[in-house]
């Protein structure tokens, strides 16, 4: 069994052709694999939270010189 991510960016929704060609992808991968489950992640509905230098460098160091922006990512990147 596999997982499978998969990561849909147009703001086109289901009107897009990269959404389509996804969707064809998930019905007929499901007819020959069954049981591999697909996560979907919508990145216009739910993006992806910015990563700068400064949150990567300070990952798992002392958090208190961070901006609020980047103590709320920093707590990203620990979950």
């Amino acid at each position: 069994m596999k997982k499978i991510l998969l990561l849909k960016s147009s703001i086109l929704d289901n009107g897009s052709y990269s959404n389509k060609m996804a969707n064809y992808l998930i019905e007929n991968w499901q007819v020959t694999n069954p049981n591999d489950p697909f996560t979907i992640r919508k990145l216009v509905k739910n993006p992806v939270p910015i990563f700068n230098q400064a949150v990567i460098f300070l990952s798992g160091k002392d958090t208190s010189i961070l901006s609020n922006e980047q103590k709320r990512q920093e707590c990203y990147l620990k979950n």
